[in-house]
């Protein structure tokens, strides 16, 4: 609310934003400290309702700040997490793989152990055997080669 004050003909006339008052001197002396004190009045709870309005946006974005570092804390350990079990399912997968190399590797060493000539010599069981193993052995190749891993022979190639 506003307050103005006004003297006409030796009367002071308050004028309120909504009311209006005629006094005569004396009255409008008692009255006009009144007024003071209303305006002023409204203008400290105006303060102090702007410094509560203020207190409370601080606050506001302060706990907004808080609640997007915590989304960001949640989506970055929600990425590590996933990442620490991708890890794990290869290092898994590794350690497996390590484990069949060595069984390609004494399959390779039964098959290439036969001689050409036993094999033309010998039964229907020893060469349906063999047979077996290396149709084992490609097997386990393709598995090997689908998963990335690829049989090289390093013999006569600079280390």
């Amino acid at each position: 609310k506003q307050w103005y004050q006004r003297r006409v003909h030796g009367r002071t006339i308050s004028i309120d934003s909504q009311k209006r008052f005629l006094f005569s001197k004396k009255e409008s002396d008692a009255e006009a400290p009144k007024a003071e004190e209303a305006a002023d009045g409204v203008s400290e709870s105006e303060k102090l309702l702007n410094e509560k309005v203020a207190e409370l946006e601080e606050r506001s974005a302060d706990l907004l700040d808080k609640y997007k570092r915590s989304l960001a804390d949640f989506e970055n350990l929600r990425n590590r997490m996933n990442k620490q079990v991708a890890d794990a399912k290869i290092f898994g997968i590794q350690g497996f793989c390590k484990d069949l190399l060595d069984v390609a590797d004494v399959l390779n060493k039964a098959i290439t152990l036969v001689p050409k000539e036993q094999l033309e010599k010998e039964s229907q069981y020893l060469k349906d055997m063999h047979q077996g193993l290396q149709l084992t052995e490609s097997q386990l190749l393709k598995v090997f080669a689908k998963h990335g891993l690829v049989q090289e022979n390093p013999l006569g190639e600079k280390f």
